[in-house]
């Protein structure tokens, strides 16, 4: 009698043990799966935006990349650059034919299809620029009316600019165009990212060309990674999440940062980039 009760025990404690064991399987299925993913190639659609990302002859450098190098370092994944327009990044990112991109401000409709990595890498400050000598016209929001403004489709300024639509906007697809319209006198007033366009100009020789404008919006632009949420990617986004953290905590963010900005020195009205 003993032993078919201990035979009937045994029955039902095998029969059970592989319900308890379950939890664990799953949660050690999920890690691996998310594993996985960090492992795979990911797809990132870049354009040309000093001193964020160089991109010339092939060859590519930056802000960004530095930080996608230290990323795909840390949780061992890959990383395929596609060298694309701004809007067509944008497009790749709400088709779900790109993982991730970089430099992007925080929009309510970008976010639609975009899930941005917290916390920011990096922050700038939006700015107006006009011909030399023309800056001190534009005193106020309201002296941009009547006026042409120049601007990147798809980019994200402030909130008051990028819903308004009673100002004459030109849109177009890179700020070198944006530039080079500045300079032909084909736009009035151009907006762009000051940490961006004071690089630019310096870089390019333009400084003494072109100038900020009286006003100016006052406005921080935090920049972040961004994750489509149409990706596999998605689903590592705490990991991401994560060790952005750890990076902002060591220093490497402000490392990376500290690379690429510029360090001008005036000096007899002589600017210098080191």
């Amino acid at each position: 009698m003993l032993r078919l009760i201990w035979i009937v025990f045994c029955l039902l404690l095998s029969a059970l043990m592989p319900l308890a064991e379950c939890p664990a399987e799953a949660v050690a299925d999920e890690a691996a799966a998310e594993g996985r993913l960090l492992r795979k190639s990911i797809v990132v659609p870049v354009d040309d935006w000093v001193p964020y990302r160089f991109v010339s002859d092939g060859t590519m450098s930056g802000v960004d990349f530095d930080l996608w190098a230290e990323l795909g370092e840390r949780l061992s994944f890959e990383v395929e650059f596609q060298h694309t327009p701004w809007n067509r990044s944008l497009a790749q990112m709400r088709q779900g034919r790109g993982d991730a991109m970089s430099g992007l401000a925080r929009t309510s409709e970008q976010e639609k299809y975009i899930y941005y990595v917290e916390p920011p890498y990096s922050s700038c400050s939006t700015v107006f620029y006009t011909k030399k000598g023309n800056g001190a016209q534009i005193k106020a929001y309201s002296d941009l009316m009547g006026k042409q403004v120049g601007f990147v489709l798809g980019s994200a300024y402030y909130p008051l600019f990028d819903s308004d639509g009673s100002l004459n906007k030109i849109g177009v697809a890179t700020e070198e165009q944006l530039l080079k319209m500045m300079l032909a006198g084909r736009v009035d007033v151009m907006i762009g990212t000051d940490c961006q366009v004071d690089y630019e100009l310096i870089k390019q020789g333009f400084s003494k060309e072109l100038e900020k404008t009286a006003f100016n919006p006052g406005n921080r632009v935090d920049l972040y990674l961004g994750i489509s949420r149409f990706s596999k990617m998605y689903r590592a986004i705490p990991t991401f999440e994560n060790v952005m953290r750890e990076m902002q905590a060591d220093g490497t963010l402000q490392r990376i940062n500290d690379k690429y900005f510029l360090k001008v020195e005036v000096d007899n009205n002589r600017e210098v980039i080191e």
